[in-house]
């Protein structure tokens, strides 16, 4: 009767753990979703998020930002508020308790065809810029290079398509890998 007993507790043990690792996942892919990987510079962001000015204010010190901001295309709002120039979409490029952004230009933080895209680690704490690339799409992707996510960018030129993959070298973004490919392929 007592081995009986103790099969059916392991038993009972042992389908809790199974069924807690099953929820544990399911709750992983759910957080997954809402975790938007792909950007267009002619698409809205599916899940925006405001930007901490401390990133605004470390944008606003790059050399793209500050000859855009100067721009005539600037609206008054822009200049009144900087936050307006861009749109930000929350990730998790190395672990789950760091928040980092994938910032978008709002014109004119923009080239005439394709947008401008920055990678900022670890906000409102201590941010830094891992990568700014101008391109058409850009993608994080699930595999890693020393701990953060690939970063694989696309744009589309006169006759060809040109994909750069990024990886992080320990301290920012470097290109991996380019490829040009003839637009009709």
């Amino acid at each position: 009767m007592m081995r009986s007993h103790s099969k059916l507790v392991l038993a009972s043990v042992a389908i809790l753990g199974a069924a807690l690792i099953v929820s544990a996942a399911q709750e992983q892919t759910v957080a997954r979703r809402v975790e938007q990987t792909s950007f267009s510079s002619d698409l809205p962001l599916d899940y925006d998020v405001p930007i901490p000015q401390e990133v605004v204010k470390l944008l606003l010190h790059t050399k793209q930002v500050k000859q855009a901001a100067q721009d005539k295309a600037a609206t008054q709002a822009q200049r009144d508020n900087p936050s307006k120039f861009f749109r930000a979409s929350a990730i998790q490029l190395a672990s789950a308790d760091e928040t980092d952004l994938v910032v978008v230009g709002v014109h004119p933080m923009s080239a005439a065809d394709n947008g401008w895209f920055w990678i900022v680690r670890s906000f409102p704490h201590d941010p830094k810029i891992l990568l700014f690339v101008g391109t058409k799409s850009l993608e994080v992707m699930e595999q890693r290079t020393n701990g953060y996510r690939d970063i694989r960018a696309a744009s589309s030129g006169v006759g060809e398509t040109t994909t750069v993959t990024y990886h992080f070298d320990g301290h920012t973004y470097r290109i991996w890998k380019k490829q040009s490919t003839p637009a009709d392929q």
